[in-house]
Order: C-alpha cells, then sequence, then structure tokens
C-alpha cells in the first residue's frame, strides 16, 4: 500500500489556539487524510486522543492550559508510537531540547507550508512502518490493521471489522492493560444513547473474531485488552 493510501485510512488531531491558523492548517490536511480533528487547547486534546481516534498528533507549542509540550509528555507515558509533531511561530532551543525525550517527529516552524504539512504526513507513515504502528498483534497469529479496521489471520483470510466494533478495538488498544468504564465506552462509541445490553453484544461480537481471553469483564465497571504473556 502506498503512502497516501494509508493516509486516507487515518485521523489527525490538530491542537492550536489560533483559529484562522488551526483553519487553513485543517483545510490542508483534510487534502490527504481521511479526517481531522481540530480543537484550541491541550485539554481538548487529551481528551481526543484517549477517545482512541488518532493516528497522527499535531501540537501548537503555547496553548491555554496544557502546552504541546506538556500533551505530548502525557501522550509519550503510555503510547510511544502515535507520531506526534510540535509547532511553533520561533526556533528556540530550550524548547528543542525539552522535546528531544518525547520522540517527536519533528519540530514544525510557523508559518506552516503545503509542503511542510505533506512531508510531516509522509513521515508519519514511514515512521509507523518501521516502528510496527500500522498493525497491532492481537496473539495466536492475529494481527489487526488500526487504519483500515481490519483482522488477519495466520492464514491471510481478512475480516473487516464494523464500524462500532472497529471504534470498540481501537479504544480499547489505545487504552491497552487499563481498564475503560462502561460508561465511557457507551459516551464514545454510542453517544450515551444505548442500554447496557447494546454494549454487551457488541463487546461479544468482537470477542468472536479476536483470540481469547484478550478482552477482560470487569464485572459492573467495564472492559480492558490484557497484554500478551
Amino acid at each position: 500500500m502506498e503512502q497516501r493510501d494509508y493516509l486516507q485510512q487515518m485521523t489527525v488531531l490538530l491542537a492550536e489556539d489560533d483559529k484562522i491558523v488551526r483553519d487553513s492548517t485543517a483545510q490542508a490536511l483534510e487534502m490527504f487524510v481521511q479526517r481531522v480533528i481540530a480543537v484550541e487547547d491541550g485539554a481538548a486534546a487529551l481528551q481526543q486522543f484517549h477517545s482512541g481516534v488518532a493516528d497522527i498528533v499535531i501540537l501548537d507549542i503555547k496553548m491555554p492550559g496544557k502546552s504541546g509540550l506538556e500533551v505530548a509528555r502525557e501522550i509519550r507515558s503510555s503510547d510511544e508510537i502515535t507520531p506526534i509533531f510540535i509547532i511553533s511561530s520561533f526556533n528556540d532551543s530550550e524548547q528543542l531540547h525539552q522535546a528531544i525525550p518525547l520522540l517527536l517527529i519533528d519540530y514544525l516552524i510557523k508559518p506552516l507550508t503545503f509542503d511542510q504539512l505533506k512531508a510531516a504526513l509522509f513521515k508519519s507513515v514511514d515512521y509507523l512502518e518501521k516502528r510496527g504502528g500500522l498493525t497491532y498483534p492481537l496473539g495466536d497469529g492475529v494481527s489487526y490493521n488500526k487504519r483500515s479496521g481490519t483482522l488477519t489471520a495466520t492464514d491471510g483470510r481478512e475480516t473487516t471489522l464494523p464500524m462500532r466494533e472497529k471504534q470498540l478495538l481501537d479504544l480499547l488498544i489505545t487504552n491497552r492493560n487499563k481498564l475503560v468504564t462502561k460508561e465511557r465506552l457507551e459516551d464514545l462509541i454510542f453517544n450515551m444513547e444505548c442500554s447496557e445490553t447494546s454494549l454487551k453484544n457488541l463487546v461479544y461480537r468482537l470477542k468472536k473474531k479476536i483470540p481469547a481471553n484478550r478482552i477482560v469483564n470487569v464485572r459492573e465497571i467495564g472492559y480492558m485488552l490484557a497484554e500478551q504473556d
């Protein structure tokens, strides 16, 4: 699959407090990716990231509340794979020094150009390919492509998950080995418009398609994706 094909299946999370810059950057990104989620501050960026929808993260370094570096640091505490870019209006050596441990893909200087954004997105795909971030191993030879929502078995047989099953698995992978409450799943997947039975049925259908015992049910509380032994 070509880089552009991968990008057309991806979601970019963009956090930028300047509305004009945010809107123009989002418009340029939409020429390459399936979806852009644009937010105006660090708190909103973290909320969107933890919902499991972002494949690439682009953060303004200075925002109200949490800075871009603070958001990147929190993401890296649980995720070393997702490509992160920091954008800034100045080239500050001290800020660059702070960014080194965060494994950023790049540090972009404003004003951003179309070619800069294009190069950043293509660099993200290269990074994900090298880090194994385009697929996630579920055990027993089954792998999951988050971008296409496809499960691949050892014999090469592929199963494309329906939208809500994909949303559920994406959320559990993003929060792997951490409990995700029923209320949060109902909110993010069903927008709170579902019964407890609807969520149970969704989990049951997904469990039938992936290796046994990967999804753990914590009775009356929620679910988690257990790491492989």
